[in-house]
């Protein structure tokens, strides 16, 4: 008699002689290689759109090339090593310079900001600022 099993192989009964196909079935893993990571390739799984480390820096590559790239790249390694350089407009400028009853930077509430318009908020800031001087 023949019988399919799980892996899709006929077992065949020893009748007449005839020989026994058995299903080839994976070596016993030791547990040494059941905790080691899993190949790339099983981890590419077909149409996943979750999350993928550094996916973000690779542009114009098809899914799978990309996923290859992301899992064979060392993130751990840093690509940049100094900082950026210091703004060119900011060089110059000395902080004894900037106006001392405003920390710099500012973009909270201005008192009378709410009906001025068409300017920035720096001009917007500086002409009200002035206006209250002028009247205290």
């Amino acid at each position: 008699t023949e019988m399919p099993n799980a892996k899709h192989t006929i077992v065949r009964s020893q009748e007449k002689g005839v020989d026994t196909k058995r299903p080839q079935t994976s070596p016993v893993k030791t547990r040494k290689q059941m905790m080691l990571d899993p190949p790339d390739e099983a981890s590419q799984i077909p149409g996943y759109a979750g999350f993928i480390r550094g996916q973000q820096h690779f542009y114009g590559s098809t899914y799978g090339k990309m996923t290859k790239a992301t899992t064979s790249h060392d993130f751990r390694k840093p690509t940049v090593t100094k900082g950026l350089p210091d703004s060119p407009h900011m060089v110059n400028i000395d902080p004894a310079d900037l106006p001392a009853d405003r920390p710099p930077g500012y973009g909270g509430h201005v008192p009378g900001s709410k009906f001025e318009y068409a300017k920035t908020f720096g001009e917007t800031s500086n002409d009200l600022i002035c206006t209250f001087k002028k009247t205290v």
